[in-house]
């Protein structure tokens, strides 16, 4: 049996070099094996640093949002105020509808809103960082065509 597979790996062997050592093609059949081989070496290469470079920026990025949120300091109620609209914007259909006003981290919320919305906006506003309290003080409507705010896209 050994003797067999011996045999049949020689005989690959020869087959391969005959292949690539024919006085015809062979020069030809080896610089497309060779170009064929630098191709993949460099494609991997370009995998591997692509995704390097991603968990790299991945991991300074989660370092950067963790010391974010570990620091004391509180924002200005200007700069919460505008994290507090652009969350509002990201969740809500009709941003312009929702009013916020911030004091000292607590942001009041006001205005009309569609009751599908509703949850969303809360849970966003909270999430804002320097949010220490949400006051809830919106107006819910299932329908929007009961209120001019609420309608159009």
């Amino acid at each position: 049996m050994k003797n067999h597979k011996n045999f049949i790996g020689g005989a690959l062997v020869g087959i391969g070099l005959m292949y690539l050592f024919d006085l015809g093609w062979g020069r030809r059949r080896r610089a497309l094996l060779r170009d064929k081989s630098v191709h993949v070496r460099h494609r991997i290469a370009d995998r591997l640093s692509g995704t390097a470079r991603d968990l790299r920026n991945r991991t300074i990025g989660a370092a950067a949002e963790l010391r974010s949120w570990l620091r004391d300091d509180a924002p200005s109620d200007e700069v919460l105020h505008e994290r507090v609209r652009e969350a509002i914007g990201r969740v809500v259909l009709h941003p312009s509808a929702v009013a916020a006003e911030v004091s000292v981290g607590c942001v009041r919320l006001h205005g009309a809103v569609l009751e599908q919305e509703l949850d969303r906006l809360v849970r966003a506003v909270r999430r804002v960082q320097g949010t220490r309290e949400v006051l809830n003080e919106l107006q819910v409507y299932r329908d929007p065509d009961a209120v001019a705010s609420l309608q159009g896209s």
